[in-house]
């Protein structure tokens, strides 16, 4: 009989929504932080795009303000097609629903999101060290 190995990548299942659906997230993906890094960083430059463009609008012209409503639309749409390509295909359904998140429903996922994310590689660094710590002994 032959020698096997298998590989452990104990990704993170978070349950976003009451019918328990979830998302996974793979702190073992070197590319991972990375996506997540420039995801937030996409919505952050958003959401002070459309606040600037919001304070400047006219309270009083229809005009503006249904520009400024697509334009939001747009954004946010965009943004939820990003959170699919990071986090999987259908996640911003599991974790929106069937219509498209407002800025502050994108803002409380990254807030909450974040929190994981640092809990989950904080406890990952601290298994790392231990298991790895045997490599790093000194020569006697």
């Amino acid at each position: 009989m032959s020698d096997s190995i298998r590989v452990q990548r104990p990704g993170k299942k978070i349950e976003v929504n009451d019918a328990g659906e979830y998302i996974t997230l793979d702190l073992y993906d070197i590319g991972f932080m990375g996506r997540v890094l420039e995801l937030i960083k996409q919505f952050e430059d958003g959401a002070k795009s459309l606040s600037a463009q919001a304070e400047a609008a006219s309270r009083e012209s229809v005009d503006e303000i249904r520009e400024l409503a697509r334009k939001s639309d747009e954004e946010c749409g965009a943004l939820a097609a990003k959170i699919d390509e990071v986090f999987g295909d259908g996640a911003s359904r599991k974790i929106f629903g069937e219509r498209t998140p407002g800025l502050y429903e994108l803002a409380d996922f990254f807030g909450q999101i974040g929190a994981l994310i640092k809990k989950y590689g904080n406890e990952r660094v601290e298994r790392y060290k231990e298991k790895y710590s045997k490599y790093d002994r000194k020569a006697e």
